[in-house]
This record gives C-alpha cells, structure tokens and sequence, in this order.
C-alpha cells in the first residue's frame, strides 16, 4: 500500500484512553462512544491492568469496530502508557481523555471545522461531572454535572502568552488556563509528532497533562480556545481529582509507582521532593522544557509562587518548603499569599454558588452516558441563537 493511500485511510479523529484497574467507567465511554455511530473515527484503549480478563469478555461479546485494544501486563508509568496510546493510534486529529471522561456527539465537527481552517490544536471549555462514588471534604458533587456558560465561540489564543501566564503562577492556574493541550483537548498529530521526533516521548514529564501541554505549546502556529463543551472531564473516587476532593493527593514520592522508576532520582533540586499536585506539575514544566532544550524559559517559572503554594496548601511538609527557600522567596512570600489566598477565596465562592444557585448545575446524574444526554441538550439550545462551529 502506498503511503498516499494509507493516509487517505487513516480516520480523522482518534481518541486515545489510557487505562489501569477502572473497567466500571470505561465500559460507560465505550458504550457512550457506540452510540454516536461515529465514521472517520478510532477508539484506542491502552491497558496496562494486570488482570484484563474482564474487559476482553466485554470487548468479545460486544464486537465494537471502533475500538482498538492493546494491553501490557508488566506494570508501567502512567506517561508510557500514554505515549503506547498514541502510538497505537492513527488519526489527523488526536483527543486523550481519561477512563472516566467523556466527548460529546458533536467532537467530530469540531474536528472537522479544525481541519478546515488549518486549526493545529483545540482548547474547549469543559463541563464537569462528578462521578457518583466521589464525596468532598467541604462540599459534596457526588453524581453532578456543572456546565459552565458558553457561547460557541472560537478564540485564537497566543501559545507564548498563555505559556508566559502560567509560568508566572507556578503552573497551578494551567488546568483552567487556555494552553493547547492534548489531554482533554484535540491537537493534530503533525504537532505531537514534532515533540515526539524532538523528546522520545509526546508526555517529556511525570504528569503527561502538563509536560505535553508545555511541549506542543513551541510547535504551534494556530491554536484556538473554543467555549464549546464537547469535552467531560470525569472525576472518580480513583482518580487525581477525587483524590484532591478528599485531600489524599500527597504523598512520599517513592510511594507513586505510576510516576516511573526514576522519577524520584531525577527530580529537580529546586522542587520540593514530595508528591502533590503542585510540586509534579513544577517537575513536569521543568522537565519538559529541559528536554525541548527551551532551558532558557525555566528562569520565568516562579518558584517563589510555588513554594508559597506549597506552604500554605500542604501544612505536613512545610520544613521541607522551607530547605528550598532562599531569601528572595521569603521576601516575596506575602505578595505572592495575598494573591494565592484572594484566588482561593473566589475558587470557594464560585463552588458555593455552584452548589446552592447554579443554572447549570445537574445533581443525581448517575454516568457519563446520562452527562452526555444533558450537555447535548444544553448544546442544541445554545447553538440555535448563534456560534461560529455549526453544530445543527
């Protein structure tokens, strides 16, 4: 077969789900997926469980087309995993989402407006869902859905700038930011290619989210923030944002098999050497930078913010923060508290309004089928009025 030939066949969208011990939730995505009846599309499941005779009696009775498995027994980190699903996976435009995400019916004309406007990669404001099984340590969004407000509207988003934004923060505001990503985003594999061809790996960090954020972010020439929800970011009680809800995401860093085996070896000297959200994203930026060789960009990620981060969200390691601080760091420490303390403080207001007045709260919703069946409705009503994706 010519190579021309074969890219012809390769479908439009891939969507890459690396998984490990949590087939309650895939089997949800994969009948979720079956049901859109999609075309030009490709389902890749990477398993890395150890046991995977459940799943193989479901995929065997079932016969989805779509779906392409793949299994490795010998246990590895979560970013080889994910490197193995994209791998394996052949699409022009490439979506990763978690076992306990979901898309909407509409993803694949978002893809292809993308295609058509020479769109290298996609942000999309997402709609939440919190898995029936997750319970809060202050509020509690078990089995609910939160769709932000939206409009349908695409904006070309400046990658340096956005890049520049989050670096100043310590990379803690990168999940709400509109940094291109391929986790819970869309990117063309051209792109995902180059950061592959530069770094051995498409996720050059401990946590993939991040690093590969950070990477794609020099490749790109026209990335959009799109305020469409045709992504469900799922949160289960395994999961890092269960874990965050329920305050177990920390830990020795010896602890985190699914880091990899030198993670800990490898660490950077000026990042905390503990597991938390905030320290493996430091490491993550720092990593992937280093391996783009774009070192010159770590003298703008704000460690002063990060220890500070650090000292006041994780109390138990405060002695450890404060080995790493140097002057400069304690000096700095009030402003960057006052600007930290006001961002949570609205985080905490937004939730509670979230929670007592929402419009777009939706409680009692038991999958990611039932997530999907609400935002398309909400979609339909919106995109009637306006938007620049055509969707009906």
């Amino acid at each position: 077969m010519s190579v021309e030939n074969a890219m012809k066949e390769n479908p439009l969208l891939s969507l890459v789900v690396p998984t490990k011990d949590r087939y309650y939730y895939l089997k949800f995505l994969i009948a979720l997926v079956d049901s859109f009846r999609f075309n030009d599309f490709e389902m890749i499941i990477q398993d890395n469980t150890y046991d995977n005779t459940e799943i193989l009696k479901y995929l065997e009775v079932c016969q989805y087309d779509f779906v392409k498995y793949y299994y490795t027994k010998e246990q590895i980190s979560v970013k080889e995993n994910s490197d193995l699903a994209i791998l394996h996976s052949s699409g022009e435009y490439v979506c990763f989402i978690g076992d306990d995400d979901g898309v909407s019916r509409h993803i694949l004309k978002v893809v292809k407006y993308m295609r058509k406007n020479g769109i290298e990669s996609l942000t999309t404001i997402n709609s939440k869902y919190v898995w029936p099984d997750v319970h809060g340590y202050i509020w509690d969004f078990s089995g609910s859905l939160y769709l932000d407000s939206f409009s349908n509207k695409v904006e070309n988003i400046n990658c340096s700038k956005e890049r520049s934004k989050i670096l100043k923060r310590a990379c803690w505001s990168y999940v709400n930011s509109k940094m291109p990503r391929v986790y819970q985003g869309i990117v063309r594999r051209s792109v995902l290619n180059k950061v592959y061809g530069e770094a051995g790996s498409f996720f050059p960090g401990p946590s993939p989210d991040i690093a590969n954020s950070m990477a794609i972010s020099f490749y790109i020439t026209k990335h959009v923030y799109c305020n469409l929800p045709i992504i469900i970011s799922g949160s289960c009680h395994s999961s890092a944002c269960g874990k965050g809800a329920k305050h177990a995401h920390i830990g020795e860093l010896k602890d985190q098999n699914f880091l990899g085996k030198n993670v800990e070896k490898e660490w950077d000297k000026r990042v905390p050497k503990y597991w938390t959200g905030s320290s493996v994203y430091a490491e993550s930026t720092i990593k992937a930078l280093e391996k783009m060789n774009r070192k010159e960009e770590i003298k703008h990620f704000n460690f002063s913010y990060l220890y500070t981060l650090m000292y006041i969200r994780y109390p138990s390691i405060r002695t450890l923060v404060r080995e790493k601080m140097l002057f400069k760091d304690y000096l700095l420490f009030p402003f960057e508290f006052v600007d930290i303390m006001g961002f949570r403080f609205r985080c905490f207001v937004k939730n509670f309004f979230n929670l007592k007045f929402a419009k777009h709260l939706h409680l009692k919703v038991n999958d990611i089928e039932e997530c999907e069946s609400i935002l398309n409705k909400e979609i339909l009503l919106k995109c009637k009025c306006y938007g620049d994706i055509e969707i009906l």
